[in-house]
């Protein structure tokens, strides 16, 4: 079998996560090893149960303790593992972290990573063989995505992740109640580098302090952010000075949100270089969206060129959904300035139904009905739909 077919069918397998198959797959041929373990080796994640040390008495981390040994034996799998995610299962408490002697161990042989992500974790219940690889980790040229989610002590992880010289995206998640006075660090150590310069910040659930903009300046460059992204209404009223200070640097292209804001709290006219507006995970349903609000916010963006909206549908069937909620957005057809406009729709039929793929005969009949309700965007070529998949919810317990 060609090579580059064999890449593409265990791409499909990842994709999935089929892990079961993605094994097998490694165990057919030679040829198939290499893909396969990229595959399965690919993302990481590393947390611990308080239940574990039944079956395994003596390790704290066994997820840690059993890679660790897997790399000792194997080492070329370490440059495989591109993502690494680690949980601590406690609050307040790193312990698990601490008292698994493969843990430092296992993070200096990452030397391949891209992304990582470090949830519920204490900088300063670290010991300091623990602090240091993943200092080292947070250094690495290598990465480029980091995500904080519940992490205390944000400034003193921000001021260690501004060693990271190709650092390109920051994720903040439920860090509104964790925002701490900035670190008295030394002089030294805010000179070590300058500032990663960042592509990419989204914020989850986080309510920026006051502080936050002339703080964050002294470890990393959001002066050129390109695309922000905003998930909840929490975040919208607490960023109006990062948005300022957006505008003026005239970089930021891309927004996603995860509702509709007030135009009163996110006035998106002080970007004049936004380009492309996403909403994304929009649940809908009969009476659920306000088009009118949808309208409304919109028109106070004339510079914004592609709007895409992600909707989420929770239907029975075979009474169809009632797409005619969005009949009003067919008016956009008339603002000359938009380029495209795209519905992404997700659809979860009841449990009544088998799970039907997105080329199926009932959801290819629902997309249709969909487009119908857009004459004149239709018209004008400007419209785009898709239907990115149609299950039911039994599909994801």
């Amino acid at each position: 079998m060609l090579p580059e077919l064999v890449e593409y069918i265990l791409d499909f397998l990842h994709d999935f996560d089929d892990r079961g198959t993605l094994l097998s797959c490694s165990l057919v041929s030679r040829a198939w090893v290499q893909s396969s373990q990229k595959c399965l080796f690919s993302n990481i994640v590393l947390r611990n149960s308080p239940f574990w040390h039944l079956r395994y008495p003596g390790v704290t981390g066994i997820l840690s303790h059993r890679l660790n040994s897997l790399l000792n034996g194997t080492p070329h799998i370490a440059r495989y593992i591109r993502a690494l995610r680690i949980e601590n299962s406690g609050f307040g408490t790193s312990c698990w972290l601490n008292s698994e002697p493969s843990f430092p161990q296992l993070l200096s042989k990452l030397s391949n990573l891209r992304n990582l992500a470090l949830y519920a974790i204490r900088w300063e219940d670290l010991s300091e063989d623990r602090q240091q690889p993943l200092r080292a980790l947070l250094a690495s040229p290598t990465l480029s995505s980091v995500r904080l989610h519940r992490c205390s002590t944000f400034f003193q992880f921000l001021a260690l992740i501004s060693m990271a010289p190709n650092l390109k995206r920051l994720s903040l998640a439920r860090a509104s109640s964790y925002f701490e006075p900035e670190p008295d660090l030394p002089d030294d150590h805010r000179t070590l580098s300058k500032p990663a310069t960042l592509d990419v910040l989204a914020l989850y659930e986080t309510i920026l302090p006051e502080n936050f903009t002339s703080a964050v300046s002294q470890y990393l460059d959001i002066t050129r952010l390109h695309t922000l992204i905003f998930l909840d209404n929490d975040t919208y009223v607490s960023a109006a000075p990062l948005l300022a200070l957006l505008g003026q640097t005239g970089t930021l292209q891309r927004l996603e949100l995860g509702d509709i804001p007030e135009p009163t709290d996110f006035d998106l006219r002080l970007i004049p270089s936004l380009r492309q507006l996403s909403f994304v995970g929009v649940q809908m349903g009969e009476g659920q969206l306000s088009t009118a609000h949808l309208i409304q916010f919109l028109s106070g963006i004339p510079q914004a060129e592609d709007i895409c909206i992600e909707v989420e549908i929770y239907s029975a069937w075979p009474e169809g959904i009632h797409w005619d909620v969005w009949a009003k957005l067919d008016d956009l057809s008339e603002w000359n300035h938009l380029r495209n406009i795209t519905f992404d729709v997700c659809v979860y039929w009841s449990e009544s139904l088998v799970p039907c793929a997105p080329d199926s005969p009932v959801a290819m009949n629902e997309l249709a009905n969909l487009k119908a309700i857009f004459p004149r965007l239709s018209g004008n070529g400007i419209l785009r739909v898709n239907l990115i998949s149609a299950l039911s919810p039994n599909s994801y317990m």
